[in-house]
């Protein structure tokens, strides 16, 4: 993962540096696929069975008002205390959930009253989920993902949720 985080870093940082200095991003590279198993890379670990695992992407869209936030609260949870998740086993790691829209009280309330709900331990869902709560304060993936990237150490969290994502596009 580490690996990955930093190429994602360095991705962003070279592409913001060619943007300032007009120039373009070096051409995209494919390469062959790999058919034969012993040459097959490694898989990272799971965080949700079957659906994501470390290091990649997960987008939930649906309409205003729809529990977006409430359904991304109980996956922060599921993974910090290595729980369930829509029925799909989680491994336990620690998240940080970045809250870009809603207020630090009403979003705090949520994730006490979503832990309560599920019955999980509260002493490991604070221990192993971190909120920033950012609500007015960023409105470009890029600036939000530099700014996490300076701040916290690679490898720190096994999940990040970035809700919503419309916020930052």
């Amino acid at each position: 993962m580490k690996d990955e985080y930093m190429a994602m870093a360095e991705m962003l940082i070279a592409k913001r540096e060619c943007e300032e200095a007009g120039k373009k991003l070096p051409p995209i590279r494919a390469e062959r696929a790999i058919t034969e198993s012993n040459d097959l890379p490694s898989l990272p670990p799971e965080i949700i069975e079957g659906i994501i695992r470390k290091g990649g992407k997960l987008l939930v869209a649906g309409a205003s008002k729809a529990g977006k936030s409430y359904l991304l609260i109980e996956l922060a949870i599921a993974v910090a205390t290595g729980g369930w998740w829509l029925d799909f086993r989680c491994a336990k790691g620690r998240v940080l959930y970045v809250n870009l829209e809603i207020q630090k009280p009403q979003f705090m309330h949520r994730v006490y009253n979503v832990a309560k709900a599920v019955g999980v331990s509260r002493t490991t869902v604070h221990e192993n989920m971190m909120v920033a709560n950012l609500r007015g304060k960023y409105s470009d993936i890029t600036s939000l993902v530099d700014d996490l990237i300076n701040s916290y150490e690679p490898g720190v969290f096994d999940l990040v949720i970035i809700d919503p994502a419309y916020k930052v596009q």
